[in-house]
Parts: structure tokens; C-alpha cells; sequence
């Protein structure tokens, strides 16, 4: 059987794609930019059964946690079927690949001839340990192994490699139940990413290409080379396999500086999944606040939050998130980002913190005197008392009796960033210390923060927790004592940080390059930042100082930077450099995003994006009319699903708002022409009076 690679829309690019096309099975579809080539495709029937292949059939391990991922798939490709159109050139094609799948319509008449898959199988090779399977976990996938492997082995060993199969009946064959999907993993994680992949290769297609008809769902497969196979035959019609390049793939989201809901939070980690990220690094305190409640030291954040009852984050909260996001194979990393930017841990304990107001009121960032009103950074350079034995007791409580139990990954981030000298020089025990030591008071920072830094590793060591921290701890007196598998944070600093960080026997995060409140930096700039040899891996940082739960949908998904960097972290085969087909699985990458998980995100360049009203508690979609909203039944026996637009009088962006001010203004000139004619009448009256 002949075999051919081709391009599929799955972002990131997977490792390996293989497709064959048995003669007669498929039809002819046009294609959006080429419309002399074809694709080949197959319906999905709404009823899709799952079948979970194990030999214990009564106590199939990661059952309840494979069952929930089956149905997030089922209701992303049935209640929000993916819809969307690139630019056309209505002269010659500027796109010349002919593999990439993107279908347009397909004739009424033909649509009985498409194959109808209606199985999905998921074989985990892997799965004993993974979950909790009491029937108080309801297989459940327990938060820390994301981070430790089944084994305690540490994350580099989660394996989340995955197979998907497709196998379609050939023409004439005796019952089109034939056709299936077998997913194949090493891991209940590696079945998570596979459907994340597979749900990029569905399409809502309408039949006949009228606005107002009907959709079917449909599985694009690339064209391969035709070949003559016995009738009743069922063929492998697609391969894909695929394994992440990094076993590191995070964003960080800081709530500190704005609050985040836990809403928000959670639509952000859905994100996450979709572009096959497993990291939440959550910058969850600094200097603004801290929104971390802690019942050992409660005044953190009844003085430090915001708000100490709508801007705090509860232990009930995080459990929440904690188990949300490992359901999407996502670990949550905190960050307590001591000693530097501790300002709002000394709002309710002030003898924790050295405070400086006078410097505080200058903005060392521009280092000139700006009013703190408009200050972004000043209050950050606000650190704890490193002298103080109160400190690292204080540290000690929060984290084992308050931060550890609540993030079950074996990591914590401690910052260590931003450690500056001229707010410590204005303690009294920090000059007299430096005087002890013999030091200035402009080389003394990296030898204090090494003491403080060595006390902190004994507290993790006692929860049995291993470090993240920013790469300004390099240089630090002990620095060569970091515990193995420290991870250094690389942000600044010139190429050889890595190499730095690597000497001591440390572990290298790559976000240099990635920050995405530089909004300045398009998505290619993204897509060209490359990772260290060596490294496990990096993050994309979106900083908290202009960005809060209004604009975190643009800010980190929108323009599709954050995706270039899902893409390189993963992709073991995506393109040097972006190139015409990284671009178009961009645009339905980002829409997707916006159709099936509700996250605002931007486009990256001119495309369309079909305005699809969903009726999430029922998951039928809703055509507005005149007497409000009009349900349309799902027809289970094609799994055809009613494709709606936005219907008139409100067409293509036009609100409803809108309509009632128009309302409002001839409303108001029938009123001004009716009180005009009552004047002019009166006034005539009067003056014939007169």
C-alpha cells in the first residue's frame, strides 16, 4: 500500500503523518485555496461510542479520567463544530501546498457516500498508577504524578506519546461500522494530547454550502495514492504518530498584580490543553498583593490582597483549579517569589519586611523620580529581612502547613529575581552584617541572598519539594549547593546563562524571548526563538502589570504568539522558520480556540471566523430570531449538526444595542415633529386671539 506524508491542521506539528487511500472509498471535496485538489473525508456519527481496550475490563484503571476526556472531545465536536474560512486570492493561488486540509462544502447527494465512523478506541499501554481508582477518586489522574511519573521518577519520564489510526471501509463493504479511530498511548496523558490532535483534523461542512442549511461533521484526511483493494476490505486511511521534543511546556500567569477569577483561570487552562502545554507556572504573590489565603498566617492576605473577600484565592479554591487543570494533563507550579518583591507580606506582618518608602517613591526601572500613582515597579524592590530568624520561621509554617498541601507538584517556584542593594542598605542589621563580613555595600547582595537562599533549600527539603528559580540567583555565594534537579528560570542575561546554570548541575527553563506583555513582538518573533541544547524545556511569561481577567484572552492566545511557542516546545518536526503552511494551521488554530473553548483570541492576520451562537448547558445551537432564540434538534443518526449564523435583522456584528438606538433616534424625531406641530398650532391660536 502506497503511503505519502502530507500536512494535516494540527498544531503543534506532530512528529509523523502517514495516509493511503484505498480506490473508491472517497469523494471529492473542494478545497478553500486550490480548488482543483481533493481531500478525502469520513462523518463522525454523534453517537461516537468510546471503548477503552484493557484486559481487566471490570476495573479499567484512569477510567473516570479517560471517560471525562472523551466527552469534552464528543462536546467540542458536536455542540461547537468548528467552522472557518481563510483569505481567498481571487487570482493566482498564493499557497501551493496541496496537502493541507481544509474543506469548503459538500454536495447533499454525495454526503450517504462518506464513510460514517461511529467507534473510538483508546488502548493506554501504561495506565496503572496514574489514577485514583477508590471509589472515592472515580479514576481520577492524581495531580502529582504529572510532575513525579509513576514511579516518583521525576517529570522527564511522563511519557505522553500517542498513535491515532484511522481506518475507513472501503466502497462495498457490508456495514460502514467498519470505519473507527484507535488511539494508541503510553499514557493516560499521551491519550489526552491525541484527542487534542484529533479534534484539529474536525470540520463542520455545510452541505450545499448554504448559509441556512445543515452541517455534518467530518474528518479530513489527506489525499494519498489511489489503489485497487478488495471490496470489503478496512483500511488504515490515516497514521499519525507523535511525542513532545520538551518534557517543559509552560505559561506563566501572574495574579498578583490584577486579580484573576478562578473562571478565568480555568478557560485559561483549557487553553493550555488545546496547544499541548502541561505547565501553569502561577506568579501567585508579589509586592502588590497577595491573594493567598493562608490559614497559619491569615493576615497575608487580609491585609496584603486586594480585596480580602472577592480578590483572594481559597484553599477551596485552588483545590478546584489543582484538579481542573490535572483533569487537562496540566501541572500547577506556584510561585512564592521571595526574598525580592515581598512588599505586600509586610502589609500584615510589617517586622517580616524591610521597607524603603523614599525609594519606593523613585522608579529604579527608569531611575528617575515618578509619582507612585504611575509607578509600576518601585514597590517591588521591597524585600523580607534575610537577618531576621523570624523570617525563615515564618517561611517554614506557610509553606508546610499552607502552600505544599495545596500544590501537590513535586516543584515550587522561589523566585530569587531582583534582589537590589539600596533598599537593604537602609536597615541598620544589613549595614552592620556587611560591616561584619568585611563586604561593600555595592558586592554584598549576592553573598546575603546565598545565606538566605541556603536556609530556604532546608525548607523545601523538609516538604520534599525541588526549586524553580529565576537565573539572577547565579552567582550567589553556594550557588554549586542547589539541590539535583533545580530548575533555573532563564530571563535575562546574555546566551551563556544556560551554560552557567548548567555547570552547577541545574536543570534550564528557556522564557527569554517569550514575554508576552511585549506586545510589540508579533508571532513570528515567537516562532523563531529557539531553546537551548540541554534545556527541559521553557515558558512564555505573561506579566500582570497591564493585563487582568478584560484583556488575558488577547494578551496571551491572541495574534497566536503563545501558539508559536506551544509549537517549538513540542514539535519535533515543525519548520525552522515559519513558512505558508505554519501560517494556515495558525488561523484555524486560533479560531478554534475562540469556537470550541470560548477564548478570545485575536486573529493573526485576515481569515473568518464563523460568529456560531452555542447554547453551552445543552449544547444545541441557537438561531436568533425575531421571537428570541429558535433551538435546532441534532440529527444523532448522521451525527449532522445545524450550522447557525447570527440571523437578521442583527447581521455580522451589528448588536442589538445598536437596533434599539436606532429605535431611540426616530423614537426621539417623531417626538421633536409632534411637539413642533402642538407649537406651531398654539402659537397661530393666540396670535389670531390677539
Amino acid at each position: 500500500m502506497a503511503r505519502q506524508q502530507c500536512t494535516l491542521p494540527v498544531w503543534p506539528a506532530p512528529t509523523k503523518v502517514e495516509s493511503k487511500t484505498p480506490g473508491g472509498t472517497f469523494l471529492p471535496i473542494e478545497r478553500l485555496h486550490l480548488p482543483g485538489n481533493s481531500v478525502a473525508a469520513a462523518t463522525l456519527d454523534m453517537t461516537l461510542d468510546l471503548k477503552i481496550v484493557h484486559g481487566n475490563e471490570v476495573n479499567i484503571p484512569c477510567r473516570g479520567f479517560l471517560l471525562k476526556a472523551f466527552e469534552r472531545f464528543k462536546t467540542r465536536a458536536f455542540s461547537k463544530p468548528f467552522l472557518y474560512r481563510e483569505f481567498r486570492y481571487k487570482g493566482e493561488a498564493p499557497y501551493t501546498d496541496s496537502n493541507f486540509t481544509a474543506f469548503y462544502s459538500v454536495p447533499k447527494s454525495e454526503l450517504n457516500q462518506l464513510p460514517q465512523i461511529t467507534t473510538l478506541t483508546i488502548d493506554v499501554r501504561n495506565n496503572e498508577g496514574w489514577c485514583d481508582d477508590t471509589n472515592e477518586g472515580g479514576g481520577n489522574i492524581r495531580p502529582e504524578i504529572l510532575g513525579s511519573g509513576p514511579q516518583n521518577e521525576g517529570y522527564r519520564t511522563v511519557d505522553e506519546s500517542y498513535e491515532i489510526a484511522v481506518y475507513l471501509s472501503s466502497e462495498g463493504s457490508s456495514s460502514q461500522t467498519k470505519s473507527y479511530i484507535q488511539i494508541v498511548s503510553a499514557s493516560p496523558v499521551g491519550a489526552l494530547r491525541a484527542l487534542s490532535s484529533l479534534g484539529q483534523l474536525l470540520h463542520s461542512v455545510p452541505i450545499d454550502d448554504q448559509k441556512d442549511s445543515s452541517s455534518v461533521v467530518t474528518l479530513g484526511i489527506c489525499p494519498g495514492t489511489r489503489t485497487t483493494r478488495v471490496a470489503t476490505s478496512t483500511d488504515k486511511a490515516l497514521f499519525l504518530e507523535d511525542a513532545p521534543l520538551h518534557a517543559w511546556r509552560g505559561l506563566l500567569v501572574d495574579s498578583a498584580r490584577h486579580f484573576l477569577p478562578l473562571k478565568d483561570l480555568k478557560r485559561l487552562v483549557s487553553g493550555l490543553e488545546a496547544l499541548k502545554f502541561n505547565v501553569l507556572h502561577w506568579h501567585l504573590a508579589d509586592a502588590q498583593s497577595f491573594p493567598f489565603v493562608s490559614k497559619t498566617w491569615p493576615k497575608l492576605s487580609e491585609k496584603g490582597a486586594y480585596d480580602p473577600i472577592h480578590g483572594v484565592y481559597t484553599p477551596e479554591d485552588i483545590a478546584d483549579l489543582v484538579r481542573y487543570a490535572a483533569d487537562m494533563g496540566v501541572r500547577v507550579v506556584p510561585e512564592m517569589d521571595v526574598p525580592g518583591h515581598a512588599s505586600s507580606w509586610g502589609v500584615g506582618y510589617p517586622e517580616l519586611t524591610i521597607r524603603c518608602p523614599q525609594h519606593v517613591h523613585e522608579d529604579w526601572y527608569a531611575n528617575n523620580r515618578v509619582p507612585l500613582s504611575i509607578d509600576e515597579h518601585g514597590v517591588d524592590i521591597e524585600t523580607l529581612n534575610p537577618l531576621k530568624n523570624f523570617t525563615y520561621e515564618f517561611i517554614e509554617a506557610l509553606f508546610i502547613n499552607d502552600v505544599f498541601p495545596a500544590f501537590p507538584d513535586p516543584f515550587i517556584h522561589v523566585g530569587g529575581d531582583e534582589v537590589f542593594p539600596r533598599c537593604l542598605i537602609t536597615n541598620p542589621e544589613v549595614n552592620a552584617w556587611i560591616q561584619s563580613k568585611g563586604l561593600t555595600r555595592t558586592n554584598f547582595v549576592k553573598e546575603l541572598q546565598g545565606m538566605f537562599e541556603a536556609r530556604l533549600m532546608t525548607i523545601l527539603k523538609k516538604g520534599n519539594k525541588l526549586p524553580v528559580m529565576w537565573n539572577d540567583v547565579l552567582g550567589m555565594k553556594g550557588q554549586e549547593n542547589l539541590p539535583k534537579g533545580a530548575i533555573i528560570q532563564w530571563w535575562n542575561g546574555g546566551n551563556g546563562v544556560p551554560q552557567q546554570a548548567q555547570a552547577i548541575g541545574a536543570d534550564v527553563v528557556a522564557s527569554l524571548g517569550w514575554y508576552l506583555d511585549n506586545v510589540g513582538k508579533k508571532w513570528e518573533d515567537f516562532y523563531n526563538v529557539k531553546v537551548p541544547a540541554g534545556a527541559v524545556g521553557g515558558e512564555a511569561c505573561s506579566w500582570g502589570e497591564n493585563s487582568n481577567h478584560l484583556n488575558m484572552d488577547q494578551r496571551i492566545f491572541g495574534r497566536g504568539r503563545l501558539a508559536a511557542v506551544a509549537e517549538r516546545l513540542w514539535s519535533q518536526t515543525a519548520a525552522d522558520r515559519p513558512n505558508p503552511t505554519t501560517v494556515k494551521r495558525l488561523g484555524a488554530t486560533l479560531c478554534r480556540m475562540n469556537q470550541e473553548r470560548d477564548i478570545g483570541a485575536g486573529p493573526a492576520y485576515p481569515d473568518f471566523c464563523a460568529p456560531l451562537r452555542v447554547h453551552d448547558s445543552d449544547g444545541l445551537f441557537e438561531s436568533q430570531t425575531s421571537d428570541g432564540f429558535e433551538s435546532h434538534n441534532l440529527n444523532s443518526t448522521r451525527g449532522t449538526v445545524t450550522q447557525v449564523y447570527e440571523s437578521s435583522p442583527f447581521e455580522y456584528g451589528e448588536t442589538q444595542q445598536l437596533h434599539e438606538h436606532w429605535i431611540l433616534i426616530i423614537s426621539s424625531i417623531a417626538s421633536f415633529q409632534i411637539l413642533t406641530f402642538f407649537f406651531k398650532k398654539t402659537r397661530k391660536y393666540f396670535r389670531n386671539r390677539a
